[in-house]
């Protein structure tokens, strides 16, 4: 029998016209063995819970946790966590969209090269448009590269052995970074973590989302937690929140909020720049692990 696969996903203000999509695409996988353990954390969104609700009489699979209040992402992953009962744990975000056969071919990567997280390409797409898909890279060697500057797997496409979350007590409460933190705890823990380069899943350019929002904390937290991972440790949470109230934090603070003022895109290109020469030393690498992995 196939082994069992929980999908997490934790919703807060996002139209029920999303969500919709988000868990219609779960439910249809081609891989049947899931549970679907969905987190609610408004409890006002009301048309949210009510189709939620709905689902879950039709479909047994689907398990519905409602906080009292809004105790944030953080927070509601590690409360889903204790509800997941499958071998592997998939993340997956209101606002998305995945690929039918997305778990299929993440089950298929995780066990045939013996790894402990698998991510995927995406394609990132708006109401209006669909845009170019995101390059990521596939080889454990070419994600671990990259881990060092930067996240390489992106979140709404974990698909991670349950030991490992159990091992690291899940998510530290690092805003707008826990999954990049995550992913450095880890690696620094050996686990092994690799991409499968097809499109598997369609990501929201969403205006709203924790990412937007706290665009310049997060590039800024992300550098510094990145240094304490090329010096091989994990920052601990009091280091971290050190920095928070530092002079030093503000003022990254404002230097990228003054690259912002003079380009709409040059928080983007500022991280692409100081990127630029480490990514040209293995892109060739990478190119090369992604043709392996397809041959197998």
């Amino acid at each position: 029998m196939k082994e069992l696969v929980s999908v997490l996903m934790s919703t807060y203000k996002e139209p029920v016209v999303w969500v919709e999509k988000a868990v219609n695409s779960i439910l249809n996988q081609t891989y049947k063995n899931i549970e679907f353990v969905v987190i609610i954390d408004d409890p006002t969104n009301y048309e949210v819970i009510a189709f939620i609700e709905s689902v879950c009489q039709k479909d047994n699979r689907v398990k519905l946790i409602k906080n009292e209040k809004n105790i944030g992402l953080v927070a509601s992953l590690n409360k889903g966590l204790k509800f997941c009962d499958g071998k592997y744990i998939a993340r997956m975000d209101a606002d998305d969209i995945s690929m039918l056969d997305r778990i299929e071919k993440q089950i298929i990567a995780i066990q045939r090269y013996c790894a402990d997280v698998v991510g995927a390409n995406t394609q990132t797409f708006t109401e209006q448009s669909v845009c170019k898909e995101k390059i990521i890279y596939s080889s454990s060697w070419a994600c671990k590269q990259v881990l060092y500057w930067c996240n390489c797997c992106p979140h709404p496409t974990w698909l991670v052995k349950k030991e490992i979350y159990i091992k690291l007590c899940g998510y530290r409460d690092i805003k707008a970074c826990e999954d990049y933190d995550f992913l450095i705890r880890a690696s620094l823990a050996g686990a092994k973590i690799i991409n499968c380069p097809e499109v598997l899943l369609l990501y929201r350019d969403n205006a709203s989302s924790i990412s937007h929002v706290n665009n310049y904390h997060q590039q800024v937290i992300a550098e510094y937690i990145a240094e304490g991972y090329r010096n091989g440790r994990v920052m601990a949470l009091a280091e971290i929140n050190a920095f928070l109230h530092s002079e030093q934090y503000q003022k990254r603070m404002l230097k990228l909020k003054a690259c912002s003022q003079k380009h709409k895109t040059a928080v983007r290109i500022k991280l692409s720049l100081m990127l630029r020469n480490k990514y040209i030393a293995f892109v060739k690498y990478c190119d090369y692990g992604v043709r392996k992995l397809r041959k197998k």
